[in-house]
């Protein structure tokens, strides 16, 4: 209990940050069930470039959900919810309960934040921060470091390392997850040249596509009520508008209909 109750004094010291709530918006997608990953760990203590003794918990296990609630423009957005964690101790374990939001997306290149409002046993809630940062295209497997001060001197860290549940089908949509039949997934995204969209189709099916840009204006048709056999046929968009003109780099969007089934994938074009 020694161990326990010097984390609690620990994170009870350390000042909160005070960072705006993002209002949900119109929820688009189910929830999906994550389950933290075996590199999740808690660590407390002097970061560079003071110097002090580190104390680190490794193998923090859990569970937490998934929902998408909206596209401001530049990123994704999805509310965090039903945290409940598991932080090892020598004699008990410390529940970490709380709630918060991930974005993903970017203008250019894929950046990424976790806010997570995080409460340890019966202590007040306090919000841990990654502060927004470069990611990589591996959504919806999510890894990154959430922290009470930024990583500064004296500070409480938590690297999360999640992806979706094994038995929880993942209805998040995401350019590297599985396609479903009657989808079209891209890749490369994001992309400088060309990016191929590679469609499912269980069968034969007509299919209406094209891209958008971030404000809904229409950039080029890429399929319009094109019938296409059984398969996994491709598309493949150059990054130029209808007339030939390249477009510039930023957010795109693939939207239409496969089969008669509604489908969207948002497109990074880089430099």
């Amino acid at each position: 209990m020694r161990t326990f109750a010097l984390v609690l004094g620990t994170l009870a010291s350390l000042s909160t940050l005070t960072l705006p709530t993002v209002s949900a918006q119109t929820p688009s997608d189910s929830v999906v069930a994550y389950s933290l990953g075996p590199k999740s760990s808690f660590v407390y203590g002097c970061f560079p470039p003071c110097l002090c003794p580190v104390t680190s918990f490794q193998g923090v296990q859990g569970s937490f959900q998934l929902k998408h609630v909206g596209f401001d423009g530049l990123y994704d957005i999805y509310n965090v919810t039903d945290v409940r964690w598991t932080l090892p101790d020598n004699v008990a374990n410390v529940i970490i309960t709380g709630s918060g939001q991930y974005r993903i997306g970017g203008e250019v290149a894929i950046q990424k934040q976790l806010t997570l409002d995080l409460r340890f046993g019966s202590h007040p809630s306090q919000r841990f921060d990654s502060g927004l940062i470069a990611g990589e295209n591996d959504f919806p497997r999510i890894e990154i470091d959430v922290s009470l001060r930024q990583m500064t001197c004296f500070d409480s860290v938590i690297h999360v390392q999640a992806a979706p549940a094994p038995t929880t089908a993942t209805s998040v949509a995401s350019e590297n997850s599985a396609p479903r039949s009657g989808s079209v997934r891209v890749t490369p995204n994001p992309f400088a040249h060309e990016t191929w969209l590679m469609l499912d189709l269980a069968a034969p099916a007509n299919v209406d596509l094209a891209i958008y840009d971030a404000q809904g204006r229409l950039v080029r048709h890429l399929a319009r009520g094109t019938w296409f056999p059984a398969g996994a046929p491709r598309l493949v968009w150059n990054g130029r508008r209808e007339d030939g003109r390249e477009c510039a780099s930023g957010i795109y969007f693939v939207r239409g209909t496969i089969g008669g089934v509604a489908s969207a994938r948002r497109i990074v074009k880089a430099r």
